[in-house]
């Protein structure tokens, strides 16, 4: 169920899914949800998770899920600006930043799940 809710919340924002981002983000959100309440910081709890995960840096998950944002950035911005709830917790005609991106993630897929 959660991983349907974290897709749609993709397909919502934009997120491009032809990205090894789009796979960190979705592990992110997965790892935030799981450790809520005992998670500290992505650079040094997260981004190292992911990276273990598949085999990479902690730094080439950062720059991959940098990436994936910019590009739904980039691709979506036109539609998001004109959908001002999508807007709501990022700096108007400012990219989000890693960590503001998969917190909102986050957040949406939680109230899903809630309203659910």
């Amino acid at each position: 169920m959660m991983k349907t809710t974290i897709s749609e919340s993709f397909k919502l924002v934009g997120v491009p899914v032809n990205s090894r981002g789009y796979r960190y983000i979705k592990d992110a959100v997965r790892i935030l949800k799981e450790r809520r309440e005992d998670f500290l910081s992505f650079t040094k709890e997260l981004y190292p998770s992911i990276a273990k995960i598949y085999g990479t840096s902690p730094y080439g998950v950062e720059r991959a899920i940098r990436y994936a944002i910019c590009k739904f950035w980039e691709n979506c911005r036109e539609r998001v600006e004109e959908d001002n709830i999508l807007l709501q917790g990022f700096e108007s005609g400012k990219r989000p930043s890693n960590a503001q991106f998969i917190t909102y993630l986050f957040e949406l897929v939680r109230s899903e799940e809630e309203r659910d």
